[in-house]
């Protein structure tokens, strides 16, 4: 893929990905990842989220089975 950005663009862009230690078009492929798939990291966000308790349901006795051998 070729793209053309103005020169303060690219310097900016390039700063970043320095800053992150990434290549440059690591970084822009981060970062377009990112605005195509925005739904992939709301649902990482979740993990971990629930507060409040979990009620789980009467589950009666235990049933009886026959051993395997």
């Amino acid at each position: 893929m070729h793209t053309y950005l103005r020169k303060e663009v690219y310097e900016a862009l390039r700063r970043q990905a320095e800053a992150r230690g990434m290549s440059l078009s690591a970084y822009l492929r981060e970062l377009l990842e990112r605005h195509a798939l925005p739904h992939r990291e709301e649902f990482y966000a979740l993990a971990g989220s629930w507060e409040g308790e979990l009620e789980r349901p009467p589950q009666g006795e235990p049933e009886v089975r026959e051993g395997l051998l």
